[in-house]
């Protein structure tokens, strides 16, 4: 693959580009080559390319499963730190992404307080993955604190990041945070998504509060349409989560439809987002 690269660049005279190199990086993931893989960032920097997290994708794959592949990957990072050699904002990134879906929130804290000695900025991204981290934990008084730390660097929050806070506040059992943040949100000309509405109404609807009504009708003024579930979970103030298949006789979907009023009557916010993204995807 080197081979052909170098071909194109110095024998063609092709102007190298992402999707010239990325098929690289996928071979040295498929692999599970994490060395290799890191290094595969300084090609791209070579070729005046940019990486992105986007772009490292494939090797946060590779490490979300193994905490040792987690650590290797960070030790390399340490390692290059220490001998003076540019540490990637893309590979910084993709190690903390890595731990959050690992579900260890501590380590990848312990990663972006680690970022001054590798002598990385954490950027709008590196916050908005651990706020997706604290929403999983359900840690708010972290994410509160990684606000003001994101603020205190000079970067303002953009529309994930609102997005993120509002469904973070929705973690809590007091969540008037949350509506501040939408407010917030909204002042800066951001939309929020249908989804930030359905969280939204949920935990509104669960807690017997009247403002349910309102989300689900703003919802409806933005564009949005609400699913069959979320418009009966209003209505029955979080009582009743509706069954489409009721009086089947089929007994693995009678038990996948228990699962799913499990699910909602838990109130979770992320585990009620992903029931009400499915209801989405099934109306088409």
């Amino acid at each position: 693959m080197q081979q052909v690269l170098e071909l194109l660049k110095e024998k063609l005279g092709v102007a190298l580009q992402e999707h010239h190199l990325t098929p690289l990086l996928d071979a040295y993931c498929f692999h599970k080559k994490v060395p290799e893989a890191i290094a595969f960032f300084d090609m791209l920097r070579a070729s005046s390319i940019t990486p992105t997290i986007f772009t490292a994708q494939p090797l946060v794959e590779v490490l979300q499963d193994s905490i040792s592949a987690i650590d290797q990957a960070y030790s390399l990072l340490e390692e290059r730190a220490s001998h003076s050699k540019p540490v990637d904002l893309a590979l910084f990134n993709t190690v903390v992404k890595a731990s959050v879906k690992f579900g260890d929130l501590q380590r990848a804290v312990g990663t972006y307080k680690a970022a001054a000695t590798m002598n990385v900025a954490p950027n709008i991204d590196t916050y908005n993955i651990l706020l997706t981290g604290c929403i999983a934990a359900e840690h708010s008084e972290l994410g509160e604190r990684l606000l003001a730390e994101m603020r205190a660097a000079g970067l303002n929050p953009d529309e994930r990041t609102y997005e993120r806070l509002v469904i973070l506040a929705l973690t809590q059992p007091s969540y008037e945070a949350a509506f501040f943040y939408l407010e917030e949100m909204k002042g800066f000309s951001y939309q929020p998504s249908p989804q930030v509405y359905e969280a939204l109404a949920s935990k509104c609807a669960f807690a017997k509060d009247a403002r349910a009504n309102l989300v689900l009708q703003e919802m409806e003024e933005s564009g949005y349409k609400p699913t069959g579930y979320l418009r009966r979970l209003v209505e029955t103030k979080g009582e009743v989560v509706p069954d489409r298949t009721a009086g089947s006789t089929d007994g693995a979907t009678a038990v996948m439809v228990d699962e799913k009023r499990k699910a909602f009557r838990r109130g979770t916010m992320h585990e009620m987002i992903d029931k009400l993204k499915e209801e989405r995807s099934e109306q088409g």
